[in-house]
């Protein structure tokens, strides 16, 4: 078997058990389930890196996509803490992964992802006004401002490659980002883990077969 297809085995694995997990209510099943399907898009981005054409932004992707595995753990966790935790991490990976896709996307993108991010980051801390107060509330906003310039930068990405799979992989992952909130501060519970959790995944998985193009 390839090992790509190994990668998305793991994913698809993982996902499903993590669901079962979050509804039965097993928090240490559920974070395990979700590390072995962070690991599986780690798998399968590390078999693209090895087709892509080298450099800068096919590394700097990767590396996102690894903190992001790692951040996805730190959020499986209940409360504040392991929220902060999963948040910031996030910020970092969209960061890095922003970084590799906007190198390869051009400056062109770079007043769109602002843009964006901007308006975005004032719109869900507009959202989350009443649930997320004071220093958290910026922390969200924030983040919201680096995702969506990330996708941005990844759209533009996908544009230069043709390699569809970018953009739409960090459109389905900021996707996911909302069900996380609604989940954290509005206790939607699985009902949104039951969107968040296969968009987050699916996502990116096309992010990682995506490298390949960079």
């Amino acid at each position: 078997m390839p090992f790509s297809a190994v990668g998305v085995a793991l994913t698809v694995a993982g996902t499903a058990a993590a669901l079962v997990a979050a509804r039965a209510k097993r928090p240490f099943a559920y974070g395990a389930a979700k590390t072995a399907a962070s690991a599986g898009f780690v798998v399968v981005a590390l078999a693209s890196v090895g087709r892509a054409h080298g450099g800068l932004p096919s590394t700097l992707v990767l590396a996102g996509l690894v903190t992001a595995a790692v951040s996805d753990v730190a959020l499986a966790f209940p409360g504040r803490k392991g929220l902060v935790a999963g948040m910031g991490g996030f910020a970092l990976a969209h960061a890095l992964a922003g970084s590799g896709f906007a190198i390869r996307a051009g400056f062109g993108w770079l007043g769109w992802g602002i843009a964006l991010g901007a308006i975005g980051g004032a719109a869900v801390r507009r959202w989350l006004r009443e649930r997320a107060k004071g220093a958290l509330g910026v922390a969200a906003g924030a983040y919201a401002c680096v995702a969506l310039a990330m996708a941005t930068a990844a759209c533009g990405a996908g544009a230069a490659t043709h390699a569809w799979q970018l953009g739409a992989g960090a459109a389905l992952v900021v996707g996911s980002d909302l069900a996380v909130a609604a989940e954290r501060f509005f206790g939607r519970g699985i009902r949104a883990k039951a969107v968040g959790l296969p968009a987050y995944y699916a996502g990116q998985l096309l992010v990682a077969f995506g490298i390949a193009a960079l």
